[in-house]
């Protein structure tokens, strides 16, 4: 595609941008002289939202930007068409068949020779709005995840699918430089030190199937055997590691979960008598509500949790007791 090597490099720099402190505009400036486009506006809705009629939205533009937003609200279903013979429109789906929001391209009128390039454009900013969504999030939730992990007396770090390490308290620092459980691989990533065979590393990216969500490993320390739970974290690739004395008794922490994955009071409530061994039965009858709401909520916590089964939810709350 022409310009490719010139595009590549812009969209390398928009992945590489933190959404509470970069301007956008001199990106998608670059975009439409590469494109040869008059100006791009991106409108964009948060995938957590109701309604994108009425929720606030995220609008992203370069060049001569398309103005009457208000324009657009009656049009983002109707996939694509041409609002005027020099703009180009163009809905946003994310997998599921949900709108989220909308791509209007300005040219010059000769759209023809336009074409792949701007359906191109709509692909990677489709693709590019999701790790957008994603650093919001995880920006919102990080400075309570980091104070979270460095006040526990727990060894805990946050690190990537390939085992860079994000985020490490004082005491899984002390593990890793004594190389005691875990330690850091040739590439200055995580690696485990399982009980059997001792002293043999197994990097985390290698882990493969065992990398389950609410997996356990257990390591080999100097003078005891500890567990390593791993929790993976909401809308993304990073990997919550907790590493626990199994026997310890178990105090399940409702309120960083809530925190963690921004569940409702009703959600918490549920959850902690979930974490007591109630069924769904017993949570509706003493809640006093009827079996279907709380089946609803159970729901709503998988979904929010990314779990798909009760004993899923068990080993999270185990993970962070």
């Amino acid at each position: 595609m022409k310009h490719m090597d010139m595009l590549l490099p812009l969209f390398t720099r928009l992945y590489d941008c933190r959404t509470s402190t970069t301007d956008y505009s001199p990106i998608f400036d670059d975009i439409c002289t590469g494109l040869e486009l008059e100006g791009i506006t991106l409108l964009l809705a948060p995938p957590s939202v109701a309604n994108i009629r009425t929720d606030p939205c995220q609008c992203f533009d370069g060049g001569t930007p398309y103005r009457p937003l208000a324009e657009l609200w009656p049009l983002l279903y109707g996939r694509q068409s041409r609002l005027t013979a020099r703009h180009w429109f163009k809905t946003l789906f994310v997998p599921g068949g949900l709108c989220r929001g909308a791509l209007v391209v300005d040219h010059d009128g000769r759209y023809d020779h336009l074409s792949s390039g701007v359906q191109w454009l709509a692909q990677q900013l489709l693709e590019w709005q999701q790790h957008y969504w994603y650093l919001s999030r995880l920006q919102a939730c990080s400075r309570w995840l980091e104070t979270w992990i460095n006040l526990s007396v727990r060894p805990q770090l946050v690190c990537d699918r390939q085992g860079n390490i994000m985020l490490v308290n004082q005491g899984a620092r002390l593990l890793l430089e004594s190389r005691q459980g875990m330690a850091w691989d040739n590439a200055g990533r995580l690696a485990f030190i399982p009980g059997v065979p001792e002293g043999e590393l197994l990097s985390f990216a290698e882990l493969g199937r065992s990398r389950a969500d609410g997996a356990q490993l257990m390591l080999a320390m100097a003078d005891s055997v500890q567990v390593a739970h791993l929790v993976r974290l909401p809308a993304g690739g990073d990997w919550l590691v907790v590493i626990k004395d199994p026997e310890l008794p178990p105090e399940p922490d409702i309120d960083s979960l809530a925190s963690l994955f921004a569940l409702s009071r009703v959600e918490q409530e549920h959850l902690a008598l979930l974490a007591k061994g109630c069924c769904t039965k017993e949570i509706a009858q003493y809640r006093h509500i009827s079996l279907e709401t709380a089946r609803t909520t159970l729901k709503s916590i998988f979904r929010k949790t990314g779990r798909r089964r009760q004993t899923d939810l068990l080993l999270l709350i185990q993970a962070l007791s």
